[in-house]
């Protein structure tokens, strides 16, 4: 059973990855595409922009990764939330990169989808 934010990000489609992960102040940016994308031969991909805003994070556990496990695209597990008083929203996204804890307002969809070059191809 999926999540209210599984079904936000991932458009019913699944297996989605972090493509990449940007953390600035009071802000996160998650860029997600599809294992399909990840397969594809062509270089180019059209991710899924989320950006939250108002971000604290609460919490981190590398406990069963490696060090090759950090490198991105990670395999999302799980992304599960839980509302709070108010707009904010308490967020646990489980990937094969770590576990990610973090307070914020609920996401926003940015970009017009518009294509994006994978690194090191």
């Amino acid at each position: 059973m999926s999540t209210p934010i599984e079904d936000f990000l991932y458009q019913h489609q699944w297996a989605h990855f972090v493509f990449e992960f940007t953390l600035g102040w009071k802000r996160l940016v998650l860029k997600l595409v599809t294992q399909q994308q990840i397969e594809q031969e062509c270089a180019m991909l059209t991710p899924v922009v989320a950006e939250f805003d108002d971000v604290t994070m609460t919490g981190a556990d590398f406990s069963y990764c490696t060090a090759g496990d950090l490198n991105l695209p990670w395999d999302i597990i799980g992304f599960d939330c839980k509302s709070n008083l108010g707009d904010r929203w308490e967020f646990v996204l489980h990937t094969c990169g770590g576990e990610y804890c973090f307070e914020a307002s609920w996401p926003r969809l940015v970009g017009d989808g518009s294509t994006m070059e994978r690194s090191g191809e």
